[in-house]
């Protein structure tokens, strides 16, 4: 296992995309455009398909919005600011990891979060997704505090998750969701 346990080293043929390197406005589209392909090519599922493009919108928003807003600093601490993708088929539907710098000011907010919606139960869900969306609510950031509820309930499954320290300011976010077929 690589990144926070999550990475396999064994990458095989069941994989989707991988990828660990700088991120952009235009590679996040060119990541996005290559899944729906390669999903086209294997899931003949439209609903799967639909799920699991849009749990990836989700996660590429959450992406965007963390790496995006401290980009600078990133730079200025790290040199780069590298994110980690990973979208494998397996047995059961397929797996999605991915794992980008956060403020370490923001751990305890996001891990919070995941456990929060991690507790909830699939009506508590659609009703905290509904009370989200309705709120009207936008953060700092420009994001409406739904990703995560959005995450676990199209995946229909928890977040598991890990943060480990890498530098002063930066922790290290990795995440991996199972999206049930």
């Amino acid at each position: 296992m690589g990144v926070c346990g999550y990475f396999p080293s064994d990458i095989d043929d069941e994989v989707l995309i991988s990828y660990t390197g700088g991120v952009s406005d235009e590679l996040l589209e060119n990541l996005l455009y290559l899944t729906e392909k390669k999903l086209n090519q294997i899931e003949a599922s439209l609903k799967v398909k639909k799920k699991v493009f849009n749990i990836l919108v989700e996660v590429f928003q959450n992406i965007y919005h963390h790496q995006f807003y401290n980009e600078e600093r990133l730079k200025n601490a790290l040199g780069n600011n590298k994110v980690h993708l990973l979208i494998k088929r397996t047995e059961k539907g397929y797996l999605i990891i991915a794992g980008n710098l956060v403020d370490r000011s923001s751990v305890d907010a996001i891990r919070s979060r995941i456990d929060t919606v991690n507790r909830m139960n699939r009506e508590e869900i659609k009703k905290a997704y509904r009370e989200q969306l309705g709120s009207g609510y936008l953060s700092k950031r420009g994001g409406a505090g739904l990703g995560m509820i959005d995450i676990v309930r199209k995946a229909g499954q928890k977040i598991e998750y890990s943060f480990k320290e890498s530098t002063n300011d930066f922790s290290f976010f990795s995440f991996k969701v199972n999206v049930s077929i």
